[in-house]
């Protein structure tokens, strides 16, 4: 990248004109979890927007074809803990609605397993009605996560692995064979970083027992550069997942509000299949406002660079899709079409870039190396 390439944060925002998904007889179709299905346009390629911006096709399709992953893995989805669950401070343990975002708390780095004081990056509380699941025994496990939080687990070679909450308990329902061979690790063996293997309690042999509680109140998490914190419920200590809610919404309806499950092209048009939370609150909104025929905005988040040629900005190579969001309708007529490109610092675009996981790179460069034309 030369030097005085500038790189901006991207926001295209259009009307989302939606069709409900059925099937072969016409009923509304839903997802596997019974939420509600939309498709609709996403973005379009090769097309002067309102902001004066083309995104080329060849370069939308490369980067389309990144988001896939994020799809296949239902990725950037909002999680959290419940008001009962306490947080490991340099003070002492704490409720995690207590606790203010800037103190330290005791976290772990999975690649040495040593235990590290690190300060709160971040804390999210949000309202939530649905059901959280909670994986609980009679001796050390009493963890209440919503769906998507991220459990921190070790297989049986003791290495560790992320997993998220609803798919853990898909995976204790079906008895995996790798799920079940996976333990929690307890608090003092990280810390003793003992020489001799303790005693491993598989999840087969523990009587977890895994069920769904209906919840309606707040719910909480942080977020701290290892990834990972202890959390006690009950008592019960365990190594927990980050939170991953987005840092900047469009307006008022975060990305909570739904899932893309699936991306395709028809023409110069990119489409999607919307999966609606309806057990999240913004899920509840955005399904009420379809319902009664209220218009949304659909709107892309993007970084990268743009080069500007006979009056018109064309999106560049190193084009990289954060998400897309549903936003409110602004009452201003003509308002949903607004050119926002702000420059990024040299610190918030290694932030964006580091937020990237390995394999996320990888697969870019793959892409790249492929050249892709269609999908």
């Amino acid at each position: 990248m030369s030097e005085d390439k500038k790189i901006y944060l991207l926001k295209e925002t259009a009307e989302f004109n939606f069709v409900k998904e059925t099937d072969e007889k016409g009923s509304p179709k839903v997802s596997s979890y019974g939420n509600m299905l939309v498709k609709g346009i996403l973005q379009k390629a090769d097309t002067l927007n309102q902001n004066g911006r083309i995104y080329p096709k060849d370069i939308l399709e490369k980067e389309v074809e990144n988001y896939r992953k994020l799809i296949k893995e239902r990725r950037a989805l909002g999680e959290c803990v419940d008001d009962q669950t306490e947080i490991l401070t340099y003070n002492g343990w704490k409720l995690i609605k207590d606790i203010s975002s800037n103190e330290k708390i005791y976290t772990l780095n999975l690649q040495t397993e040593e235990i590290q004081l690190q300060k709160i990056q971040r804390k999210v509380e949000m309202d939530f009605n649905g059901k959280m699941i909670r994986f609980s025994n009679d001796e050390k496990i009493d963890m209440q996560l919503t769906p998507n939080h991220k459990m921190i687990v070790w297989d049986k070679k003791h290495k560790p692995y992320k997993i998220l909450a609803k798919d853990a308990m898909e995976n204790n329902l079906n008895k995996n064979s790798i799920f079940s061979h996976s333990y929690v690790e307890e608090f003092s063996h990280c810390k003793t970083k003992s020489t001799n293997r303790f005693q491993i309690n598989y999840i087969e042999h523990v009587n977890l027992k895994v069920e769904t509680v209906p919840y309606k109140g707040k719910v909480y998490c942080v977020t701290v550069p290892n990834g990972t914190w202890m959390m006690r419920r009950n008592g019960k200590m365990s190594w927990t997942g980050n939170c991953d809610h987005a840092e900047e919404a469009v307006v008022n309806l975060k990305h909570t509000s739904h899932v893309i499950t699936d991306i395709w092209w028809e023409g110069n048009e990119v489409w999607g299949q919307i999966e609606i939370l309806e057990d999240m609150i913004q899920g509840q909104q955005i399904k009420t406002l379809f319902k009664n025929g209220i218009k949304v905005g659909i709107s892309s988040r993007a970084i990268g660079s743009v080069k500007t040629m006979g009056g018109v900005n064309y999106v560049q190579e190193d084009l990289q899709l954060i998400c897309w969001d549903f936003v409110s309708e602004p009452s201003t007529p003509g308002a949903f079409m607004f050119a926002e490109a702000r420059q990024l610092s040299n610190f918030e675009l290694k932030k964006l870039q580091d937020s990237l996981s390995k394999t996320d790179k990888i697969n870019r460069i793959a892409n790249d190396l492929l050249g892709i034309k269609k999908i």
